[in-house]
């Protein structure tokens, strides 16, 4: 079995989170996969809180349990009345593009900043609570959120001295939904923006097996993001997990996280089915 992996950790709200959670705990369940082996973990939005937990040692059976305990107050940082509207404009036009350019990227920045949202202080102050660390991991973790002013991803890792919650609170931060956060004198959101995936960020890294973990494959017209990027990538070792029809019900709720339950029981029945997939890609 492979010990260069890179796992990608894809975008899809709290109720992503706990999809996430569930396949991963499928795949350890079966022997198939212990994320904590992966040589590379990327997230993004969703993809970024799970990965950061999982490389920092936090265990599978904790962060199960997170997501069947009852939700703590959630939508930090969220306008008191959300304006859907904003989000829906935004997603769109990302929706009817065939590629993603640094031009489209600006737009959707600008129209993240310009949103009504909640406080940037109290969104990320919600990430300290939600990672239960203050402290990036050692391990090869990178976080992705997008540039608004630039329109440039950027991959976060714990040689930008960028503190963790604020570096995940980027890489979450829906666009038209949840403040840009600043860092550096830019402000960022979300880096599912760019890319639910972001999985070719890893190309010509070497890694021996790259396995896409996410409830949407990407937003962009066309083939779906996930399926050019790993096709991108020099390895022919590569697996997209996407969720079955199972979730379906659950993609208008993604954002909420009364759902979470329901999230981590789909996420465990998508992980059964996909073991011998990726046992299959691991062992090449």
């Amino acid at each position: 079995m492979t010990t260069n992996l890179g796992l990608v950790l894809g975008g899809g709200g709290v109720v992503g989170i706990s999809w996430e959670i569930g396949v991963l705990d499928a795949l350890a369940q079966a022997g198939v996969l212990d994320p904590g082996t992966a040589r590379t973990i990327i997230g993004t939005s969703a993809g970024s809180v799970v990965g950061a937990r999982i490389a920092s040692g936090h265990d599978l059976d904790t962060l199960v349990q997170e997501q069947i305990a009852p939700p703590a107050r959630s939508g930090q940082g969220a306008a008191a009345a959300p304006d859907m509207t904003s989000v829906m404009q935004i997603f769109g036009k990302l929706m009817t593009a065939t590629e993603m350019t640094a031009e489209l990227a600006r737009e959707v920045g600008a129209a993240a900043m310009a949103a009504p949202t909640g406080s940037e202080d109290a969104w990320v102050a919600s990430f300290d609570t939600l990672l239960r660390t203050d402290d990036w991991p050692d391990a090869d973790y990178r976080a992705v959120a997008l540039a608004c002013g630039t329109g440039e991803r950027k991959a976060w890792t714990k040689a930008d001295g960028v503190p963790l919650a604020r570096a995940v609170a980027s890489s979450c931060a829906v666009p038209g939904l949840f403040p840009t956060v600043e860092i550096g004198g830019e402000r960022y959101t979300d880096g599912g923006a760019w890319s639910a995936s972001n999985a070719d960020l890893l190309a010509d890294e070497g890694h021996d097996a790259v396995i896409f973990i996410g409830p949407i494959g990407g937003f962009l017209a066309g083939t779906p993001q996930i399926e050019r990027e790993l096709a991108a990538l020099p390895t022919e070792r590569t697996l997209a997990v996407l969720p079955g029809e199972a979730f379906a019900p659950l993609r208008t709720k993604l954002m909420d996280p009364a759902f979470r339950a329901q999230g981590l029981d789909a996420g465990r029945a998508d992980g059964e089915a996909a073991a011998a997939s990726v046992r299959s890609v691991l062992a090449g």
